[in-house]
């Protein structure tokens, strides 16, 4: 199963923000924007996406969007909302790449990989989500795993395979090739 963030302010920031962020104008209140927000989140559920609402501060979204020229909207606040759920930095993401063998042999241990029947199913999903973060000046630095290197990362950590070991497991091996002077990013 994918993970879908979606962005949550607090009330005194969404206040602030509907005078930045145009489509936060569009709601009446904070309850209003809330129910929409669950609203998106209980539908993305039910499409058997695990949608997550994620806390992010307004001051560090509009400050992320200054960097990079970026018109603040609700679409953005959700892609600075995967960056801050990941743990990614602002200077990249790490995109985790499978081979077809070791695809199939994570999908056996991981319930995230199960409902993409193929490979390339899996892979088009993460062009796009790539895409996307591209799309508001996130460098994308793809990062080749190794599907037993991971299983037993995990099981060594005590930790189960899932979207955000697999994700963290991508960071780390990123981070250990920039240091050992390769910087890929």
């Amino acid at each position: 199963m994918m993970i879908e963030p979606l962005a949550v302010l607090s009330a005194d920031e969404f206040d602030r923000g509907r005078g930045i962020i145009d489509d936060l104008a569009n709601h009446c209140t904070y309850e209003d924007w809330m129910e929409c927000r669950e609203g998106l989140y209980i539908g993305l559920s039910l499409g058997g996406i695990d949608a997550r609402l994620v806390d992010v501060s307004l001051n560090g979204f509009l400050d992320w969007c200054e960097r990079r020229s970026i018109t603040p909207t609700e679409r953005a606040l959700d892609a600075f909302a995967l960056l801050q759920m990941n743990g990614d930095s602002d200077d990249f993401v790490a995109a985790p790449v499978l081979n077809s063998p070791d695809f199939l042999t994570l999908r056996e241990h991981c319930a995230f990989l199960r409902p993409f029947r193929r490979h390339a199913d899996w892979r088009r999903r993460e062009h796009a989500r790539m895409a996307s973060l591209r799309a508001w000046g996130v460098a994308v630095v793809e990062t080749d795993i190794d599907a037993a290197s991971f299983l037993e990362w995990t099981r060594c950590l005590g930790q189960s395979a899932d979207c955000g070991s697999f994700s963290q497991y991508a960071r780390l091996l990123l981070e250990e090739r920039r240091h050992a002077g390769a910087d890929p990013a």
